[in-house]
């Protein structure tokens, strides 16, 4: 980003007249030099330095979120390989970041449809997984592994068990258990692993507290063939 990118130079540029003047004297002394006479010199430098390392450590997110910007930009224009290889950075900048796992995978998971790769079936289980492992507090990740196993069970070489889907339901339940999204995955997938009568009673009791969710009354007209009004 500019901003910090100006920032950087600027400590650069007084670490560099720092040198100018004779104040990076302790780096051929030595980093304890015997005499204290250097001391003085070596506060400004020192506190510089540690400024540009603050500096930096500040920096990598923001770079590797504008990389992932860039890295969707890229796949919006179709340039897949380019998108990759901008995914991959962003992901190497901020390994910790469990959301640059999801909305790759993600994007390979809604390109099933038309596309019915199992290579991109393959990378995406792959994202969610590690995404998951780096995060498993967060649900997004869970959620995309279900709809991935559950409705691309044929694209996959070794697809989730029924007791695998509804482990990920279980955690991402207990994490956010009033979320309508995660609900509505529940009850779906009871339904689409034939327990009906276990997705009408959960629909109903959850439709009970959110009559309005649009989200849950979608998976109701699913389930009963219903449409929207």
């Amino acid at each position: 980003p500019p901003a910090l990118t100006m920032i950087s130079a600027a400590y650069l540029g007084t670490i560099n007249r720092l040198s100018a003047d004779g104040r990076l004297s302790l780096w051929n002394k030595g980093l304890f030099p015997p005499s204290s006479e250097d001391t003085p010199r070596r506060r400004p430098l020192l506190r510089v330095t540690l400024g540009l390392a603050a500096i930096l450590a500040l920096a990598q997110p923001a770079t590797a979120q504008a990389v992932f910007i860039r890295a969707n930009q890229a796949f919006v224009n179709k340039d897949a390989g380019h998108a990759a290889w901008l995914f991959e950075l962003a992901r190497r900048l901020a390994p910790e970041n469990s959301d640059y796992y999801w909305s790759e995978g993600e994007i390979l998971l809604r390109s099933l449809p038309d596309t019915n790769s199992r290579e991109a079936a393959a990378r995406a289980d792959a994202l969610f997984r590690q995404g998951a492992a780096v995060n498993p507090f967060t649900i997004d990740n869970q959620l995309s592994l279900v709809r991935l196993h559950r409705d691309y069970a044929g694209l996959l070489d070794r697809p989730a068990t029924r007791e695998a889907l509804f482990g990920w339901l279980a955690q991402a339940l207990r994490w956010q258990p009033y979320n309508e999204v995660v609900m509505a995955e529940f009850v779906r997938t009871l339904h689409l692993t034939g327990r009906d009568d276990y997705a009408q009673a959960f629909l109903s009791n959850y439709l009970r507290y959110y009559p309005e969710s649009r989200v849950l009354r979608e998976v109701r007209d699913e389930i009963t063939g219903n449409k929207l009004h």
